[in-house]
């Protein structure tokens, strides 16, 4: 069983929190509280991001949203994270933002063979994402992915 843990984006501020320890859920935000060296402070209206339970090459925790890469000498090999019919999953891009890829996130980023690399996050760094925009939405294919 995978540990289930968040991070969040708050999109006023433009910052990451992972020290999360409440969740609060009402009709069109997110709330979180977090703990910080001066104590909890609460975060209003935030993007919710979930831990997949999986780690890159380097250990590194990779959450919903993470842009990562197979071959870090290609940017043809950038996707990132999504949650899709019940499972974790890659997402590419190419000249036409649209899905090309859709692979099960685990059959790619566990065992000593674990070619994934984090580079990245849709929220901080969306220009890795090569062709990506913010019209993806308007392609039917592309409704469930729209990069925040």
């Amino acid at each position: 069983m995978r540990e289930i843990k968040f991070r969040a984006w708050d999109k006023e501020e433009k910052k990451m929190y992972a020290n999360i320890i409440g969740i609060r859920f009402y009709p069109g935000c997110i709330d979180v509280t977090i703990q910080d060296e001066g104590g909890f402070t609460d975060i209003y209206d935030v993007d919710l991001i979930e831990y997949t339970g999986l780690k890159d090459k380097n250990g590194k925790e990779i959450y919903e949203g993470d842009i990562v890469t197979m071959n870090p000498d290609d940017d043809d090999w950038n996707d990132f994270i999504v949650f899709w019919r019940g499972r974790f999953e890659l997402k590419s891009y190419t000249n036409h933002p649209r899905p090309v890829t859709n692979c099960q996130l685990a059959d790619w980023c566990q065992g000593s063979d674990n070619p994934c690399i984090i580079i990245g996050n849709i929220y901080e760094s969306k220009d890795l994402l090569k062709g990506a925009n913010d019209d993806c939405a308007d392609c039917d294919d592309c409704a469930d992915f729209r990069l925040k």
